[in-house]
């Protein structure tokens, strides 16, 4: 049977509720397989949780066997959409969690259902972010690492990539040598799900092969709203809802004509410094804090809003090829995740459909960024996204109060 882990906290209310939710969804019955591993009693197992939480810090996290479901929200959006009794269902029914981050806590002190988590730390818990830099400091050594480099694959030069074997290899060579294969492939699974590196298609996992992958560092998805670290104190989501909204309106007011964008006016006003500070807040937004109007005028405008961001950062795309690169590549972080044009426009907007001129949906069938989806007609959207080139619909600011009735 599958086991359903949850990493807490004492004194966590948002722990608490999460995990009555879990339970009172699974029944009696079902409800022995949920495990609880109390971080304030066992601290040595928050950067294990860090790894496997593709980098987000606090708790709770939740795991549905070895996959990772997400925090308090993610939860509390699964319950409240009905999803949350069919996967807790299979989970249970599927596989128990096998990997090394998710193993019952030590020394026979963990009682399935009702864990108390035993406290075997011998040496102080290692700080995450010093464990981050020194992994890849070793991995990206120029001597001792792993070997980055452009390389072919179908045909298609694919730059700054390392092969998955190498990193296996790597592993086993520099890291443990203990380790099988299978099990650095899952140690590299738990690197790639924590944000170390990604798949260049992103649309295969972690494997020993020949298959490219490109650390987050080097990846080609230039992400606006993160040259500088937000660490300021959050504002609720739906206030930064309303500062966009009324920023944006602003931007439209005084630099969009019939005629176009005034970007050279616009880049020098104090609106467009305001709206940079914003974006750079919205690194740790909280998207399901927002309903769904607000969330449906929230992702519209900050799509108008990264359009001209990326214009005024990069240039104006002039062929077709630049274009769809420009929409490919061009994105904001946001509350953790990294959302291009076309995540937002065609995974969130509209539904998690395949863009024109490629192959594969924006998300893959297990991305935690589906979650935050507001569904729109696609005709409906054809018909209002500002693109930022001649032909392309106008721009216009959409409201949280009617944003449908606004399109």
């Amino acid at each position: 049977m599958g086991r359903i882990t949850v990493f807490v906290a004492d004194g966590s209310t948002e722990c608490q509720h999460t995990v009555r939710m879990l339970e009172k969804t699974l029944g009696r019955e079902a409800s022995s397989q949920l495990v609880e591993i109390n971080l304030s009693r066992n601290p040595r197992r928050r950067a294990g949780m860090v790894l496997l939480a593709r980098g987000h810090k606090v708790v709770p996290q939740v795991f549905f066997g070895d996959r990772y479901i997400g925090g308090h929200q993610v939860i509390l959006a699964l319950h409240d959409s009905g999803q949350l009794q069919k996967m807790l269902e299979d989970a249970v029914a599927g596989p128990d969690a096998t990997d090394e981050g998710l193993r019952l806590p030590d020394d026979g002190d963990a009682e399935i259902g009702a864990v108390q988590c035993a406290t075997t730390a011998t040496e102080p818990e290692p700080d995450h972010e010093l464990y981050y830099d020194r992994l890849m400091t070793m991995v990206k050594h120029p001597e001792t690492g792993i070997p980055v480099a452009t390389r072919m694959h179908h045909l298609q030069q694919h730059p700054h990539c390392f092969i998955g074997f190498e990193m296996v290899d790597w592993l086993i060579g520099r890291v443990d040598p203990s380790l099988t294969r299978e099990e650095a492939v899952r140690r590299g699974q738990v690197m790639m799900d924590a944000g170390v590196f990604n798949h260049v298609g992103r649309s295969e996992p972690f494997r020993d092969a020949y298959v490219l992958y490109r650390f987050q560092e080097d990846e080609e998805i230039d992400v606006l709203n993160q040259k500088h670290a937000f660490s300021g104190q959050i504002p609720a989501a739906g206030d930064q809802a309303r500062q966009l909204v009324k920023v944006m309106k602003e931007i439209m007011a005084f630099y969009i004509t019939d005629a176009g964008v005034d970007y050279e006016s616009l880049a020098n006003s104090a609106e467009w410094r305001f709206y940079l500070r914003l974006t750079t807040e919205l690194q740790r937004v909280d998207l399901l804090a927002l309903s769904r109007n607000e969330r449906l005028a929230f992702l519209f405008n900050l799509y108008h809003g990264l359009v001209l961001h990326g214009q005024l950062a990069l240039g104006h795309p002039k062929t077709s090829g630049e274009r769809a690169a420009f929409f490919s590549t061009i994105g904001y972080s946001l509350g953790g995740h990294v959302f291009t044009l076309n995540d937002i426009h065609h995974g969130l907007l509209r539904g998690n459909r395949v863009p024109p001129g490629t192959l594969k949906k924006p998300f893959c069938p297990s991305d935690p960024r589906q979650i935050f989806g507001v569904t729109c007609p696609p005709a409906v959207l054809s018909l209002a996204l500002f693109q930022g080139f001649r032909g392309s619909p106008p721009f216009r600011v959409l409201s949280a109060e009617s944003p449908e009735a606004d399109l």
